[in-house]
């Protein structure tokens, strides 16, 4: 016998001689943790297991192992068995010669800790009585999984064993996995050719989805790569795919329906893009069956030569309802208007585009109408820009057809210099507006009008006079070039405003103040000889040095009542 302590003077080991064989015992600081048994060197026993393991903390058993000339083998019975810390089994194992197998039943049986059985694997299918390799059950013994692969060396994890697409196939009729719910079966794998075919059933035990992959897309080459199904057995779609996208060179690549099992949509499709080079590419019906929408492509995009390529239907009598043009993907037509769209019969929009841009010569490039046929709202494009050199470029009706807005643009510019550019009448108010290259001006009245329903009138007098051009002026204060080139000046000249002027223009300068009238300007740091096309600082009365440089007047204006 020999015996080992450990530096605190407990047992660690003891070893038994007896001829060729040995006992091994290894002690924790609880009891024993292992014993081996071994004949001429090898794990060997005869008649029991050669291995024991217990659990340090409780002392109680962990798993025996059965040995003969040290590999794991017995023909008696399991060669492995576990046990959970309640002392129930967890598995059993079949080793013979070193390898989990059986010929004549279950190499490998689980528990759950109710000892009702959890998994059941075998090595081979016996497809005489319809047995797979793998069955899973539930705690109250129902059958969860059925599953026909064969195992892979290192690929011990249930779910892996199971599901992973590499294993081999076992089952020449049938499903090579099934999934159970309550008796009811989920899904199937089948194999089908090349191709792992899938059959996932609702809660009913109807068929929900019907796929055929490839890898890990879904992938047919002879036909619908998916069919789902409505719980009431009606076809939800079908799908042709190859390697994961819609594709298809001799058909509709999606055709869907209605769960009344009439159709709802079908689709062209090449490498996961819209296209059909002969008709649209997208067909979509109503519930009813009649004709939603038509919608042409080519290559992924919106595209058709000599009609429109988005055509929209009224779904009980079957009326157009709209039309938009497309080339290339962009919104294009050259001799009419590229969208309109219909509302019992009547035009209730056109919108005249050429590549993607609002354009039209001869007329308004966007009409919109009321229910009625009135005209709504009307408004003049060229090239993506509001504009109308001979009239109001915007302009809006009432139901009635009177004009409430009216508004002048020059490229996208508020402009007008024979009168105001800007009209809006609403219940409330009036408004008139004078603009000249987009700010507020009018140099012979007011340039801003409102009146109210209550007779208040409100009138801002305004005067922005644009591009004054003037040579380089020497700041002799500085000895420096303060401005060139142009500036802007705007000047108010009212008896019923008080007008504050905020200058722009360099430090350095005295503050100044200077009286007309009721007018008062607080001119701050900033140099005062300012000129403008009718009115100079002269008239204002203002008197300083005139040999500094001109500023840009910016004017804040507050209305006395």
């Amino acid at each position: 016998m020999d015996l080992k302590y450990r530096s605190d003077g407990l047992l660690c080991s003891k070893k038994i001689v007896s001829g060729e064989f040995l006992t091994e015992t290894i002690y924790n600081i609880g009891g024993i943790n292992m014993t081996t048994f071994y004949y001429k060197g090898e794990i060997h026993r005869v008649g029991g297991p050669a291995i024991i393991n217990y659990i340090n903390e409780t002392g109680d058993l962990c798993n025996e192992s059965w040995y003969q000339n040290g590999l794991i083998h017995r023909t008696d019975g399991f060669a492995f068995i576990e046990y959970f810390s309640s002392g129930h089994i967890y598995q059993e194992i079949w080793y013979e010669n070193g390898t989990a197998y059986r010929e004549d039943g279950p190499y490998l049986i689980q528990y759950h800790e109710n000892s009702k059985i959890h998994v059941i694997k075998w090595n081979n299918i016996d497809e005489k009585n319809n047995r797979p390799l793998c069955q899973l059950f539930d705690e109250n013994g129902e059958l969860t999984v059925e599953s026909w692969y064969k195992h892979i060396e290192g690929c011990d994890d249930l779910t892996c064993f199971c599901e992973c697409n590499n294993n081999v196939l076992q089952r020449e009729n049938g499903p090579v996995h099934i999934l159970y719910n309550n008796g009811l079966i989920l899904k199937e794998i089948w194999r089908r050719g090349k191709y792992e075919y899938i059959k996932l059933y609702n809660s009913h035990g109807g068929i929900r989805v019907e796929s055929y992959m490839l890898g890990n897309k879904l992938h047919r080459d002879d036909g619908p790569a998916e069919i789902r199904y409505y719980d009431n057995g009606v076809i939800m779609h079908k799908k042709y795919m190859q390697n994961g996208v819609l594709h298809n060179e001799n058909g509709p690549a999606c055709v869907a329906y209605h769960n009344n099992g009439k159709l709802e949509e079908i689709s062209w499709y090449i490498n996961g893009n819209y296209h059909r080079d002969k008709g649209p590419a997208v067909t979509k019906y109503y519930f009813s069956g009649n004709l939603n929408s038509t919608l042409w492509y080519r290559q992924g995009v919106k595209h058709r030569i000599g009609g429109p390529s988005q055509v929209l239907f009224y779904d009980k009598k079957g009326d157009v309802y709209g039309t938009s043009y497309y080339e290339n993907g962009i919104m294009h037509r050259v001799n009419g208007p590229t969208i309109t769209t219909f509302k019992n019969g009547i035009i209730i929009l056109q919108c005249w585009i050429i590549y993607g841009e609002c354009h039209r010569l001869d007329g308004p490039a966007y009409i919109k109408c009321y229910d009625s046929g009135v005209i709504s709202r009307i408004i003049w494009y060229s090239n993506g820009y509001k504009h109308n050199e001979k009239g109001p470029a915007y302009v809006e009706h009432d139901m009635k057809g009177k004009i409430k807005t009216s508004i002048y643009y020059i490229y996208d510019i508020k402009h007008r210099i024979d009168g105001p550019a800007e009209f809006i009448k609403t219940p409330e108010y009036t408004l008139i507006k004078w603009y000249l290259y987009g700010y507020l001006h009018n140099d012979k009245g007011p340039a801003y009008v409102m009146k109210t329903i209550n007779g208040v009138v409100n009138r801002h007098y305004i005067i922005f006079n644009v591009m004054i051009s003037r040579q380089d002026i020497v700041d002799k204060i500085t000895e420096q070039i303060r401005y060139k080139n142009e500036r802007y000046c705007a000047l108010i000249d009212d008896m019923s405003y008080n007008v504050e002027a905020k200058i722009k223009g360099t430090d350095g300068y005295k503050n100044k103040t200077c009286y007309y009238g009721e007018m008062v300007c607080n001119l701050k740091n900033t140099p005062l000889n300012v000129i403008s096309r009718n009115i100079t600082a002269n008239m204002l009365n203002i008197k300083i040095d005139s040999i500094l440089p001109s500023a840009l007047w910016e004017l804040t204006m507050d209305y006395v009542v």
